[in-house]
């Protein structure tokens, strides 16, 4: 990045990505807990997997609204008026955060289900989409602030990707057959 900005760019956007970040944790958690939950029964209820997508809801949205709107402000209280004109960047990795509580729901859902394949299938989704986007957009020359957005292309795409695979039958879900 530094070849292509120079290390005043390079600088707010990890700031932002750091900051963002945090949120990121709460997410995890969530996973964690209902992996954890479903190795017990060898089986994730849909109803509970249903009551935490919900709770994720009830407490990333507000919390990614407020720092979407105070995102200049966050800024400028890490590093001054210079960082608080480049809210943009933190605003883009803020709204990353949501498809990303959704992959890590996923991530639970997979593990559980005893499906790699999912997993590596939907990591590598993610990790592919946001590495394409992020080049495309450096070599286009887009501004370090709106480079974060392909953290959201690359989010969205593997959610999009999870979602599909989560749609497909396990082995355990199977319809049954008559012999």
């Amino acid at each position: 990045m530094l070849i292509f900005l120079g290390a005043s760019p390079v600088s707010y956007f990890f700031i932002a990505l750091q900051l963002a970040e945090v949120l990121n944790y709460i997410p995890e958690a969530v996973a964690k807990s209902l992996f954890a939950h479903g190795s017990i029964q060898d089986r994730l209820p849909a109803a509970l997997t249903s009551s935490m997508r919900r709770l994720l809801a009830v407490i990333m949205l507000p919390l990614v609204t407020l720092g979407i709107v105070l995102a200049s402000i966050g800024m400028t209280i890490v590093g001054g008026t210079q960082y608080g004109a480049h809210g943009l960047a933190l605003q883009l990795f803020l709204l990353a955060t949501l498809p990303k509580a959704g992959i890590q729901l996923y991530k639970a859902q997979f593990n559980v289900d005893r499906r790699p394949v999912a997993l590596i299938a939907m990591g590598s989704a993610l990790g592919v989409a946001t590495l394409v986007s992020f080049v495309i957009l450096l070599i286009r020359g887009v501004p370090a602030d709106w480079l974060p957005l392909a953290w959201v292309i690359g989010g969205t795409l593997a959610l999009g990707v999870g979602w599909l695979l989560s749609q497909q039958r396990t082995p355990s879900k199977a319809k049954p057959q008559a012999t």
